[in-house]
């Protein structure tokens, strides 16, 4: 009951049907949810600056053509406003990192680590999937074009863009079919043991959120074991790709036929989020303020020596062009220390003057004095 009542305040209802799928994904409901809770109130209290909370995605979002639904946990830095989504897996490893942070922080240990360190953290220029489409390739299996424009549906099933993507068959050289060469079959069987060749383009993406930069696509076609990517773009949330590349399957199996006329391929689109520049007059809080604090004061403490540094060399010439000026053959050793800790001329030209009138013939036994040759 407790476990049900965690999922609907997170706004989900544990499924109650007898599939294993259901079974599965209640098991990591049950299994993350808590996490979630004890992420976001340690969050709090360490002041990370960071929330947590659940998602559950399709396959198809995926880019997968077979599986359950998965749960994810998407990471929203407060400060930063960027957000990542992390899988079940690393939610998990994570939050027994974050508990032995807590811990030192509770039992008064030394509990801060650096950024690149901080379970609650994420690396701020990691790449993250901004949505995912689905081609689907049946006009393929009858040698007709397809031309496409669809939008891209990020892990929220809300529209993140538009993706403008073309599929055309072509010849052994690559020369695009047109209607002209009439090509067309009335039935994919027919197109089994024939050589298939067909270019795919990815023209461009618009409308994309402002926060992303160095935008790229990946997709696998068939039976592929990698992705193929397109050129990364920077500096626009309409990033134009003009990626083409073909592929040749000779001669066409029946497998390959039934994958174009019943399946699709997703395209995913990828990008690095830009962090927002802080607003002037905006105090930084936390770890931020005491690093901020660190830097100024060694930045000051940095002038002030080099202060200390340039006018200490500059005292010391006028002390002996004043000695000098005045016969005197020997100075206090007070009065060099004094010029050397001075940070301005003014106070250095006070110390001098004091030297007028000083008879280094009558000093106190026991003083210092230098000699100036």
């Amino acid at each position: 009951m407790a476990q049900e009542e965690i999922a609907l305040r997170a706004g989900i209802k544990l499924q109650e049907d007898d599939s294993l799928e259901t079974a599965l994904l209640n098991r990591d409901l049950i299994e993350v949810l808590p996490k979630i809770d004890e992420a976001n109130a340690m969050s709090s209290e360490l002041d990370r600056g960071v929330h947590f909370e659940v998602l559950l995605v399709s396959p198809q979002l995926l880019g997968k053509q077979l599986g359950r639904t998965e749960v994810y946990v998407r990471v929203r830095n407060l400060k930063s406003e960027q957000e990542f989504d992390w899988t079940k897996e690393k939610f998990l490893s994570r939050v027994y990192a974050m508990k032995e942070m807590y811990n030192k922080h509770e039992n008064g240990e030394e509990w801060e680590v650096d950024e690149d360190r901080d379970p609650f953290l994420e690396d701020p220029n990691s790449e993250v999937r901004i949505g995912t489409v689905q081609v689907y390739l049946q006009p393929l299996a009858y040698m007709v074009d397809l031309k496409e424009q669809l939008e891209i549906i990020n892990f929220k099933g809300q529209e993140a863009g538009i993706l403008n993507v073309e599929m055309i068959p072509c010849s052994d050289s690559g020369r695009e079919y047109t209607e002209e060469d009439n090509v067309y079959l009335d039935s994919p069987g027919e197109l089994v043991g024939r050589d298939l060749n067909f270019v795919v383009r990815i023209l461009h993406c618009r409308s994309l959120p402002k926060r992303f930069t160095d935008i790229r696509c990946k997709y696998r076609m068939f039976k592929d074991k990698e992705d193929t990517v397109t050129e990364a773009v920077s500096g626009t949330s309409d990033p134009d790709f003009n990626h083409t590349k073909t592929f040749s399957y000779r001669p066409a199996t029946v497998e390959l036929v039934e994958y174009l006329s019943d399946s699709y391929v997703a395209i995913s689109v990828w990008g690095v989020q830009v962090e927002p520049v802080p607003a002037e007059g905006i105090r930084p809080k936390g770890r931020m303020l005491k690093q901020n604090f660190q830097e100024d004061l060694l930045n000051q403490t940095n002038v002030l020596m080099n202060g200390f540094r340039i006018n200490g060399r500059e005292n010391l010439r006028r002390l002996v062009e004043s000695a000098e000026a005045h016969h005197q053959k020997r100075v206090p050793v007070s009065v060099v220390k004094d010029l050397l800790l001075v940070s301005s001329a003014e106070a250095g030209e006070k110390i001098i003057s004091k030297l007028e009138g000083f008879d280094d013939t009558g000093r106190t036994k026991g003083s210092s004095t230098c000699t100036v040759s």
